[in-house]
């Protein structure tokens, strides 16, 4: 697994090349990012969607980039973080934490930036929970789903399709207040292709649950 951080001004992105040791397989992100000096919870662990690794390429492998934004974070506070793959293999399930090399875990991996002085707060959705945008639908591959949350805590995306059945969960996990992108590649959990036709977008967040259709191709 390759990393790559990269902070902005009140918040940063991850990216890592995620493999299987098995080959070609199913993964996804598993993240942690916490203020320098709170240790981390694996309760709170944060998961990202699940993504096929795809074909083989010569010199690469069979490997696809994952990533996860976290945003709407404090301004200029150093952050340690820490990222693994896990797959739907059951003899690899999880790959070993990772973190920004030759650093230790009391010291700094990167800070926000900006200052609240500066600069405005940043907005948070004043309209509730929203599934904003999907993009594009009809999708003959691969959406871009963006949704929002009025305030930090667990939230679980999902597509399902019209009889309420689960096809595939996208994010799972506590989030931070505000805009949030995933991608579904048009596969159930079970790695085969969704049946083209209508399903929901569906976002729970607490005692809260919105919907938006999504046509599939």
């Amino acid at each position: 697994m390759s990393l790559l951080g990269g902070s902005k001004a009140n918040g940063f992105s991850l990216a890592a090349l995620g493999r299987t040791p098995a080959g070609r397989g199913k993964v996804r992100m598993e993240w942690d990012a916490r203020p320098l000096g709170t240790a981390f919870n694996p309760s709170t662990d944060l998961l990202g969607p699940v993504l096929d690794t795809g074909a083989p390429v010569p010199g690469t492998g069979s490997a696809t980039t994952l990533t996860a934004v976290a945003s709407n974070l404090p301004f200029n506070t150093p952050y340690h973080w820490r990222v693994r793959t896990v797959s739907d293999s059951p003899f690899f399930p999880r790959s070993p934490w990772f973190s920004l090399p030759y650093n230790a875990a009391s010291e700094t991996d990167l800070r926000t930036g900006g200052s609240a002085l500066a600069v405005l707060p940043p907005v948070v959705p004043t309209g509730g929970l929203r599934v904003e945008m999907i993009r594009p639908n009809p999708s003959g591959s691969e959406a871009e789903i963006l949704y929002a949350l009025p305030r930090a805590g667990r939230a679980r995306l999902t597509i399902e399709d019209l009889q309420g059945r689960q096809v595939a969960v996208l994010a799972d996990g506590v989030q931070t207040a505000g805009p949030h992108a995933v991608a579904w590649d048009g596969r159930e959990e079970n790695g085969s292709r969704a049946r083209p036709g209508m399903y929901w977008v569906r976002l729970r967040s607490g005692d809260e649950a919105v919907a938006r259709k999504l046509v599939h191709e």
